[in-house]
C-alpha cells in the first residue's frame, strides 16, 4: 500500500459518521467520538490522527491532550500530556497483516511529530481490549509501567446455557442460590440510585475506599443516554438494590466500567452479570469485557488480584495481555511539574 496521508485535527474528526462507523466496525467505544464528551469532565481534548488512502479513511487513532492552566503559560509548558486510551482502529477489509504494520508506522511517526511540535512532556499509552500490538509506544524513557490482562467472556455463537458450562464451581453454586431468591434484574435509569449504591459498595471494602466521582458517573448518563451505547442495570431484592453495573457498548463488544454488589448471601452479583450476558447475546454482542484482571498475586492489593479478579475469572474469561506505559519526553519539565504537584499536596494537608 502506498500514498498514505495522515491528517491531524483537534476536537473532531473530518467526518463524525465515517470515524464512528470505523470505531463500531472495530467494536471500540473508547476510540469513538462518543467518549469525547465523557473526557470533557477531565478537560481532555481529543486529537484525531486519520490515516487515509485516496481520500478514504482506512485507519486512525484518537489521543487525549491535557494541560494545566492554573498558572497560565508556565504550568501549560511543564504539564502538557498526551494519552492513547484504547487501540487504534482500522478497516480490516482493506488492510491485511503486512500493510497493518505500515499503517502503524505511519501513525506512530505522525504521533511522534505531534509530540515534538507541541512540546508534549508526558505520553501515556493504555490498552483496553488486550490488543497491545495496536498501541503506539515511543522510544523515550518509561517512568511507569503497569501490566495487566484484559478479561472477556467469548459469547460468539453460544447460548446462555452453554456459557454456564464455562463457569467455575463457585459461580455455578452462587447462581443456583438465586433460583429461589426472588431477585429481579432490570434496567436502571436513575444516576442518583446508581451513585448511592456505589457509595455503599465502596464503604464495605476493607479498608473503605472513595467511590468514583458522582459528577463523572453522571456524565455517562447525561452524555450517552441517547447514543444507544450505554447499558445500566440493577438487581433488586424487594425494594433493596443489591447489585449494579454500567457498561458501554459498541459493535460486538460490551465493556464494564462501574459496578459491584452490596454484601449479600444470595449471589446477587453473579445473578446480575449472568443476566447481562443473556441480554447482550440477544443484542448481538459477542464479547463481554469485565475489564482489567491481575496477572499475578499482589499481597498489597488483594482486593484486585484475588477478590475482583477471582470473581471475574469465575465466569470463564479469556485473558489477553495488555499494559499501561508512561513515557517522558522532557525530564526537566516533568520533574518540575511533579515538584509543583507535591508542593500543592503538602499545602492541601495543612
Amino acid at each position: 500500500m502506498v500514498d498514505f496521508v495522515v491528517n491531524v485535527s483537534w476536537n473532531s474528526p473530518a467526518d463524525f459518521n465515517e470515524w464512528n462507523a470505523l470505531a463500531e466496525t472495530n467494536s471500540n467505544f473508547f476510540q469513538s467520538s462518543y467518549y469525547d464528551s465523557i473526557q470533557n469532565y477531565f478537560k481532555n481534548k481529543p486529537v484525531y490522527f486519520e490515516l487515509k488512502q485516496k481520500g478514504k479513511l482506512i485507519a486512525g487513532v484518537k489521543l487525549l491532550f491535557w494541560e494545566s492552566n492554573k498558572l497560565g503559560f508556565f504550568t501549560r509548558a511543564i504539564s502538557k500530556s498526551l494519552l492513547q486510551h484504547g487501540e487504534i482502529i482500522y478497516d480490516s477489509n482493506l488492510i491485511d497483516s503486512s500493510s497493518l504494520q505500515l499503517c502503524l508506522i505511519e501513525l506512530k511517526n505522525a504521533v511522534h511529530k505531534f509530540i515534538i511540535e507541541n512540546r508534549i512532556v508526558q505520553y501515556t499509552v493504555q490498552g483496553v481490549y488486550g490488543q497491545d500490538e495496536l498501541l503506539l509506544s515511543i522510544k523515550e524513557k518509561i517512568v511507569f509501567e503497569f501490566e495487566f490482562n484484559s478479561g472477556f467472556v467469548d459469547m460468539d455463537n453460544k447460548s446462555a446455557e452453554q456459557l454456564i458450562e464455562g463457569f467455575n464451581r463457585n459461580t455455578k453454586r452462587n447462581l443456583k442460590k438465586t433460583n429461589e431468591s426472588q431477585l429481579v434484574f432490570s434496567e436502571l435509569n436513575d444516576s442518583k440510585v446508581f451513585n448511592d449504591t456505589m457509595e455503599i459498595i465502596f464503604s464495605q471494602q476493607f479498608p473503605p475506599k472513595p467511590p468514583p466521582y458522582r459528577n463523572y458517573v453522571n456524565s455517562y448518563f447525561t452524555n450517552l443516554e441517547d447514543k444507544k451505547v450505554l447499558s445500566v442495570h440493577q438487581v433488586k431484592f424487594g425494594d433493596n438494590v443489591l447489585a449494579i453495573s454500567l457498561f458501554v457498548k459498541n459493535g460486538k463488544t460490551a465493556y464494564s466500567l462501574f459496578g459491584g454488589s452490596i454484601k449479600n448471601e444470595i449471589g446477587a452479583g453473579h445473578y446480575l452479570y449472568y443476566n447481562l450476558m443473556k441480554l447482550f447475546i440477544k443484542e448481538g454482542i459477542t464479547k463481554f469485557y469485565f475489564g482489567q484482571v491481575s496477572r499475578e498475586l499482589d499481597s498489597g492489593n488483594k482486593k484486585f488480584t484475588q477478590g475482583i479478579s477471582g470473581f471475574k475469572r469465575g465466569f470463564g474469561i479469556t485473558e489477553l495481555r495488555s499494559f499501561k506505559k508512561i513515557f517522558i519526553t522532557n525530564k526537566f519539565k516533568y520533574r518540575l511539574w511533579k515538584m509543583m504537584l507535591k508542593i500543592q499536596e503538602l499545602k492541601n494537608r495543612k
